[in-house]
């Protein structure tokens, strides 16, 4: 679609201009409202002054619900559930005290596939196999220590656009690299 687009902006007498809008209506600010009901209420108690500085919110309501209009930029928080989260995270996960649950969990069982993989996973440790559990991003670097100088690599792997860590730019193009690292950090 962009060679075409610029295919066509390079045809001669072609002249294209840009113009902002100013009409609201075509971008609506959006702010959520969440209602938090009687029931919820006991979960984060009274909302804060600290939580609502923390994350601009603008709570109001009455003695059986509180309303807080997220600020637009918060487009995570659409439910109470979100902004229950929020205060807990602000005011801290240790600070909820904890109950007991009023019914035992629910035994589990797991579909065909789970368990099959799981007599795999049991099987294959039998053998003395072991398994590894790597990152699925890598440096540039360690692709390179597996590569001779004189090839490069192909196909040229993905590189993130905001990587968090210079030693996980680059999406794996295969597993050797971190099972070699997992190796050598194991000897």
């Amino acid at each position: 679609a962009k060679g075409v687009v610029e295919g066509l902006l390079n045809q001669p007498g072609v002249e294209v201009s840009f113009e902002r809008s100013n009409d609201e209506s075509l971008h609506p600010v959006k702010q959520a409202t969440v209602v938090i009901g009687d029931n919820r209420l006991g979960v984060i108690g009274e909302l804060h002054p600290k939580v609502a500085e923390a994350f601009d919110c603008k709570p109001a309501g009455s003695a059986s619900e509180i309303w807080v209009t997220a600020p637009y930029w918060r487009n995570d928080i659409s439910q109470a559930v979100d902004l229950i989260e929020e205060v807990a995270r602000i005011i801290g996960y240790d600070k909820i005290p904890t109950t007991m649950l009023s019914q035992p969990i629910p035994r589990q069982n797991p579909g065909p596939i789970i368990s099959l993989k799981r007599r795999i996973r049991d099987s294959l440790v039998g053998y003395g196999f072991q398994e590894v559990i790597t990152y699925s991003l890598t440096s540039l670097e360690m692709l390179n220590k597996l590569i001779p100088e004189a090839h490069s690599i192909e196909p040229v792997p993905l590189r993130l656009a905001n990587p968090m860590t210079a030693d996980q730019e680059y999406l794996r193009p295969n597993l050797r690299t971190n099972l070699l690292v997992v190796l050598a950090a194991n000897r």
